[in-house]
């Protein structure tokens, strides 16, 4: 079970995630996330938690977040946690606001 160094609660992915139509969830092993920076192409809100083993540095993990964000809308919402657990993973939950009007009838 991981540690967090930094927490996420509901009122933080809550906000983020406001308005937002269409999520979508991603995982990666090792700090790999060059895809999930590419598949989140144009995203409006994002969650991510980054869990790193026990020598994993902070700034390692907000490069990570960095690395991410790279894919997202340049005005997005953004949230992200840091932990520790046993292995290097990374979980991002990608949100993205529908374009134009939507008809409420």
């Amino acid at each position: 079970m991981p540690t967090n160094i930094i927490g996420l609660d509901w009122s933080d992915i809550s906000a983020a995630f406001d308005g937002v139509g269409k999520i979508s969830v991603f995982s990666a092993d090792n700090f790999e996330v060059n895809e999930i920076a590419k598949s989140i192409n144009g995203a409006d809100s994002l969650a991510v938690w980054v869990h790193g083993e026990k020598d994993t540095q902070l700034k390692e993990c907000r490069s990570v977040v960095e690395t991410i964000t790279k894919g997202a809308n340049n005005s997005a919402n953004v949230v992200w946690t840091a932990g520790l657990q046993s292995k290097k993973q990374v979980f991002v939950l990608a949100g993205w606001k529908p374009k134009g009007k939507i008809s409420k009838e």
